[in-house]
């Protein structure tokens, strides 16, 4: 019983540890300044801050669901998952939630860049 207790707690922390990278941190371009006449190149879909989001909130809520039986967990802490539960959502929770920050952030400065970049371009057309 202690080494599937054992498996099951290694299992959890290396799925939270995968899941921390968050997707904006990984698939989000951030601006980079446009060379000439270039349209920037940077990512302008939110698709990624919003998986982030939705990973976010379901750590939060595993970690509020495990954190009862962490907190009541003694003497028998080795056999109960709430404490490494609790503990791992928290981390998942951070990495994801900055990851989000991050990409919500960089793809809200992307589409200002596009907007300005696609003002001075159609401006550029209309002047004889």
């Amino acid at each position: 019983m202690q080494a599937s207790s054992s498996r099951r707690g290694r299992a959890l922390l290396v799925a939270g540890l995968v899941a921390t990278n968050g997707c904006s941190a990984i698939f989000v371009r951030p601006v980079r300044s446009p060379q000439g006449d270039e349209a920037p190149k940077c990512t302008e879909s939110r698709a990624a801050p919003i998986a982030d989001t939705a990973v976010a909130v379901a750590a939060l809520t595993l970690g509020v669901v495990a954190l009862g039986p962490a907190l009541s967990c003694s003497p028998n802490c080795a056999e109960n998952l709430g404490p490494g539960l609790a503990i791992v959502s928290a981390i998942v929770l951070l990495g994801t939630a900055t990851s989000a920050a991050f990409g919500f952030q960089e793809t809200g400065r992307c589409r200002e860049a596009m907007s300005a970049f696609q003002s001075r371009v159609s401006g550029a057309v209309l002047r004889p």
